[in-house]
């Protein structure tokens, strides 16, 4: 048993060394053509496309939203409490609408995380609350 528990002490410690970075001095990604070498690039087709289908899709249900909010706030006759469960959900299909497919977009086009450690966490909430 006590030779059992220094065998797996030894493979932690070698599993250990081997994931510290100070370990591996000739890794020199100097050398490399970041980020082209390193992942691959989007083609401009790929990503021309896909921008022109968000578009409208983002633009069109904006507008659309906007102007149900609109008119359900600015006609006192439609204040009934479906309405307003009705505005309730075009809000949060607005801010799901603005946040999720520009999120999707940065994640899409550059593999690398683009948006730092503010966007990351801003990010997470954000999608988190729209998605609630």
């Amino acid at each position: 048993m006590h030779n059992l528990i220094q065998e797996v002490i030894i493979k932690l410690n070698i599993l250990i060394k081997y994931h510290e970075f100070d370990e591996y001095p000739s890794m020199d990604f100097t050398v490399y053509d970041y980020p082209r070498e390193i992942w691959r690039l989007k083609p401009g087709w790929e990503v021309t496309l896909k921008t022109i289908t968000f578009i409208p899709l983002i633009l069109f249900g904006v507008l659309g939203n906007a102007m149900l909010c609109y008119i359900l706030v600015q006609i006192r006759a439609l204040r009934t409490p479906t309405n307003l469960l009705i505005v309730n959900l075009a809000v949060a299909d607005l801010a799901t609408l603005v946040i999720c497919p520009l999120m999707f977009m940065f994640h899409d086009f550059y593999q690398n995380y683009v948006l730092g450690a503010i966007g990351c966490k801003t990010e997470g909430f954000l999608q988190g609350e729209c998605m609630r």
